[in-house]
């Protein structure tokens, strides 16, 4: 056989020995782990997952379905890594968390996969989910699917700092409890985040039986993506259908300098993308709601009497509001694009720009009342005020216009 520069050279296949795969990544059946998806493998997955981190390698489940009765949980880990994992909870009760890391670092999911159960009445969205991240920088998590019933917030993320969120999907959810008359059921829940994105996420049909001024209608009380004191945090290519509220971001604590980049919001009981009372200097962009039961778009002001941030200075850019108040829901003003005056300040939210947005109502049957509608009043000094910029609607049965505007 020829030698040097130019030989071709035939090697020989590589024997890979038990030893050397164990050696590469944490298997779960390695430590005790059926997975056969009906035995309780909660013992030896948490395990599993405190070996893998400690030995620096990923966790590898493959595609075995791996049933918990409990919370898995792995705590100030550095650079933990899940290459594949699927679960399946068997005990949904209120605050369970399927799988909690929490004050890890430089977090690493290739796959995962987490059912959190059957039982409809069970959880709390503030304290119950499928995967809850909590604290940390730099994570990379990709490739994440929850799905199944309760009270829940299927995936929450805190307190984070400078991270990647990709391709995570929240599907098929439902909740029992007709008595419900605030949100029950969150799918994505982002909150005190900083420097995070979140790209080509998919939340479609959360569920339940609540019901609004005696109309009864299955996607109410429920929030797609959920946004509460996050600075500086984009949501990218976001596609959300058949929830009540698609895209939120609301809460006391601020959100500040987030965006909202593309994407669709689809078959929403009441508003497709909402800036609640304290969102400022925050920004959407090219997105398409389309049949939301009162308003596509919303920028509303503060509901309490102090907030350290109230919703001002804000931009819509080139969206577009499709078939607003299709569903009928007893809504007085169902609007396209809508700036809603404060519980506590008449003069707020101030600074809301709509540019090139378009407001279309397509329907036989027209039910968006206004294209762009305000009822916030006259701007004071040192208020900025909201404005209309190259805006159209279309199909609108009452006025493209209502309200002060500049």
């Amino acid at each position: 056989v020829a030698s040097g520069v130019g030989a071709a050279v035939a090697l020989a296949p590589r024997v890979v020995s038990p030893s050397f795969q164990e050696a590469t990544s944490v298997d779960p059946l390695a430590h005790g782990a059926r997975g056969d998806g009906r035995t309780d493998d909660l013992e030896a997955i948490n395990r599993a997952l405190a070996i893998a981190a400690s030995a620096g390698l990923p966790l590898d489940g493959g595609n075995r379905v791996y049933a918990v009765s409990g919370n898995l949980s792995l705590t100030r880990a550095s650079r933990p890594w899940i290459r594949s994992l699927r679960l399946k909870q068997l005990d949904p009760v209120s605050g369970r968390r399927t799988l909690f890391l929490n004050q890890c670092e430089a977090i690493r999911v290739d796959s995962l996969q987490i059912d959190v159960g059957s039982n409809k009445r069970a959880g709390d969205m503030n304290s119950t989910a499928g995967l809850w991240i909590e604290g940390g920088a730099n994570h990379n998590v990709r490739n994440v699917e929850v799905f199944g019933h309760g009270k829940n917030s299927l995936i929450a993320v805190w307190r984070t700092r400078n991270s990647i969120f990709n391709a995570l999907t929240v599907r098929d959810a439902q909740f029992d409890d007709p008595d419900a008359h605030d949100d029950v059921m969150q799918g994505i829940w982002l909150s005190a985040n900083a420097d995070l994105v979140l790209r080509n996420a998919r939340v479609a049909n959360l569920t339940g039986n609540a019901s609004y001024v005696g109309q009864r209608l299955a996607n109410l009380r429920t929030r797609g993506i959920t946004l509460g004191g996050n600075a500086r945090v984009s949501i990218v290519n976001a596609q959300v259908t058949n929830v009540d509220q698609g895209i939120d971001l609301t809460g006391s604590e601020g959100n500040r300098d987030c965006s909202v980049l593309g994407g669709r919001t689809h078959d929403c009981g009441s508003v497709g993308v909402k800036l609640a009372n304290s969102a400022v200097r925050c920004r959407v962009e090219g997105h398409v709601a389309e049949q939301a039961g009162m308003y596509a778009f919303l920028a509303s002001g503060p509901a309490e009497t102090s907030l350290p941030f109230k919703t001002q200075d804000c931009d819509f850019i080139r969206c577009t509001a499709i078939d607003a108040g299709y569903n009928r829901i007893s809504y007085p003003n169902p609007s396209g694009f809508q700036v809603r005056m404060g519980d506590y300040d008449r003069h707020l939210p101030s600074g809301i720009r709509f540019i090139g947005c378009r407001a279309i109502d397509r329907q036989v049957v027209q039910t968006m009342k206004y294209g762009f509608y305000s009822d916030v009043g006259p701007q004071l000094p040192g208020y900025s005020p909201n404005l209309l910029i190259d805006c159209t609607s279309k199909g609108h049965s009452d006025a493209e216009r209502f309200g002060i505007w500049q």
